[in-house]
């Protein structure tokens, strides 16, 4: 079995109460697209992204993703690594040949950061990422982390 304990990391002297007081700067509005095999999971995810403004469109699978990116416009593409028939590298792939202006808007959210091919994925396309199981908080960061990659890449 493995354990994945994620502790806050504070500067030093910090109360902790402080690092909680002060809000995360708020994100825009966003057309989002969810990609997930996991209905449960995408869903938990759309939940929360709702809950904060957005309007959240979830697809099961990369191949569903690619067929409602063709229909209209998403600001980010939040989606899973790990998906059968198309996972997530397939799908930017995919992307990179026929969208190839909406890899900037991609980041993926992954259960398996720990598998070699996994992390040679992310690290050879720096496409920002967060690992299961997603806190609100998380989440919230990877869609900056994204937005700030798309600012500096116009």
């Amino acid at each position: 079995a493995t354990f994945v304990v994620r502790l806050p990391v504070l500067p030093c002297g910090e109360p902790a109460d402080a690092a909680e007081a002060a809000p995360a700067p708020p994100t825009p509005k966003l057309a989002i697209l969810v990609i997930d095999d996991e209905k449960e999971v995408a869903e938990l995810l759309a939940e929360v992204l709702v809950k904060d403004g957005h309007e959240v469109t979830v697809a099961l699978s990369g191949k569903d993703g690619l067929a409602k990116l063709g229909r209209r416009r998403f600001d980010v593409i939040l989606s899973d690594l790990r998906m059968p028939k198309m996972d997530g590298p397939a799908l930017l792939r995919a992307l990179e040949k026929t969208r190839p202006e909406m890899v900037a808007r991609v980041g993926f959210i992954t259960g398996d950061k720990l598998s070699a091919d996994v992390d040679a994925f992310l690290t050879e396309t720096s496409r920002p990422h967060i690992e299961k199981p997603v806190l609100p908080t998380d989440l919230r960061a990877l869609l900056r982390q994204i937005l700030a990659g798309i600012e500096d890449a116009c």
